[in-house]
């Protein structure tokens, strides 16, 4: 919500943004009704607030002389990177915060084809950097539905995960070295692209998954993979979520290292999907089974996989734990079922508000998480059209709800937080995680600090205190408050 300021505060706000304007040159600074719209409101469309300013600085030295200005002044920094992001956490929730974009340090400063790694900057837009690799003959696995306009910072400071978490980890794992800015505007820099370094605390890894409350970070040493010179995707469907995680077993007992993808869909996303699929009749079959899951194998070396996988689809359909699938034959094919992925989530952005989640629980629960939440929305909301799909490898569910026909839509959003505690609470008794990718945010932070133990929370305090004794960086982000403690 926007804030309303009197006379003299607008006068303030309006000579401080002169001042940004001064250091970082005129076209680089937005102030007041000249703030694009893009930078005021996230992709959902559920979070708007217009800052006092927007910034684009065009390198390091330009983010720590801004950060040293707005230090000097209290003015709250929120780093902004392409705004795809589900929690909040990108968008001045107050009228006397800065959105310091990272648009402009978009350059990949080198690449080690012997070290398999790439040195980017933050504002690159994680579609440029798989394609930079795939020139150099290498895999960037980081794979997002929105990576054709989502940022490596913005990827590095919510610990992003993806499709491909099952076999090359999130974000955490892809790191090898960071470069960011503190508050004060002092450089954090160690981007050595080192595998192994045990020379005390690894501070890089703070700035992973803190959402921008320690520093903003500028740069990163990635890792880079083969590129695969096999690839086998197929969509298999089955009578029952379980059946689906009985497939993923015992495709891991008997090929683990070469799953590098397991996308749990259910009917009713699939329904939603074939709404905006161009040939749906192709789909018409399969349409009629309740679960799904679309499968990649690859490999860099060896021999073919195709006849491999092609022997394992053939026991899977003879044991019954599989009713019905198919197998890519092609590149072409292969997106075509990718694409279902894609649709389903643009096909839920289609209808409006709803409820999107975002939870991790033990693998072993994954089953019980869906029948049981399920049942429960619909019990406490007749109508209510739960829409259950996820990354099965890393135990990352996305409940979502779509609202019963004919409610209004300010009716159900009251329901949104009803719904939303149904779901955490399972999460809870399964011993799981609110927010398994997106991040906490504005929207889950009270739900995290509900769950949060003492010591921990304690230990983040003394960290955020640390790096940014005035709160002035990302503030009220995971952390409602972070208590300001004197020598």
């Amino acid at each position: 919500m926007e804030t309303q300021h009197n006379g003299a505060s607008t006068a303030r706000n309006d000579e401080f943004a002169a001042q940004l304007a001064a250091l970082l040159g005129p076209p680089q600074v937005f102030a007041g009704a000249a703030v694009p719209g893009r930078y005021c409101r996230d992709w959902s469309g559920d979070y708007v607030g217009t800052p006092l300013a927007v910034i684009r600085p065009a390198n390091v030295d330009e983010v720590a002389a801004a950060l040293r200005l707005c230090t000097a002044a209290g003015v709250s920094v929120i780093p902004q990177g392409g705004n795809t992001g589900l929690v909040g956490g990108g968008i001045a929730d107050a009228g006397n915060q800065v959105v310091l974009s990272l648009d402009r340090l978009n350059r990949i400063r080198s690449v080690d084809p012997l070290g398999m790694s790439m040195v980017v900057e933050a504002g690159c837009i994680l579609q440029n950097v798989k394609d930079e690799a795939a020139a150099h003959g290498f895999l960037f696995p980081l794979s997002l539905g929105a990576q054709g306009s989502c940022q490596i910072g913005g990827n590095i400071s919510t610990n992003a995960g993806g499709l491909n978490v099952l076999r090359y980890g999130t974000m955490r794992n892809l790191v090898l070295g960071i470069e960011a800015v503190l508050p004060d505007g002092r450089v954090f820099s160690d981007l050595r692209a080192l595998r192994k370094n045990n020379t005390g605390i690894d501070f890089k890894q703070l700035f992973v998954g803190a959402e921008g409350t320690l520093g903003i970070v500028t740069a990163a040493t990635l890792k880079l993979f083969p590129r695969p010179r096999w690839v086998e995707t197929l969509w298999l469907s089955a009578y029952s979520v379980e059946d689906i995680m009985a497939i993923y077993g015992r495709l891991m007992r008997d090929g683990g290292e070469l799953l590098s993808a397991f996308e749990l869909i259910t009917a009713p996303c699939l329904a939603l999907a074939l709404e905006l699929e161009d040939n749906p009749d192709a789909w018409r079959e399969m349409s009629g089974y309740p679960a799904h899951a679309l499968i990649e194998f690859s490999a860099s070396g060896g021999q073919d996989l195709k006849p491999w996988v092609e022997m394992l689809v053939a026991e899977l359909l003879e044991s019954g734990l599989a009713v019905d699938g198919l197998h890519a034959q092609s590149g072409a094919q292969a997106v075509s079922m990718w694409r279902i992925r894609e649709l389903m989530v643009d096909a839920q952005q289609m209808r409006g508000k709803h409820l999107r989640t975002d939870v991790s629980v033990p693998i072993a629960s994954m089953a019980e998480l869906i029948a049981r939440t399920e049942q429960a929305i619909v019990n406490a909301l007749p109508g209510a059209k739960p829409l259950s799909y996820g990354h099965v490898g890393d135990g990352n569910a996305h409940i979502n709800v779509l609202p019963p026909d004919g409610i209004a839509p300010a009716a159900f959003e009251e329901w949104i937080p009803r719904l939303m505690d149904i779901i955490n609470d399972f999460v809870d008794e399964c011993g799981g995680s609110i927010s398994a990718e997106h991040g906490i945010g504005l929207s889950k932070r009270a739900a995290f600090e509900a769950r949060v133990p003492a010591v921990q929370r304690d230990l983040m305090e003394h960290i955020k205190t640390a790096f940014d004794p005035s709160s002035l960086l990302s503030p009220g982000r995971i952390l409602s408050r972070t208590q300001r403690r004197s020598s």
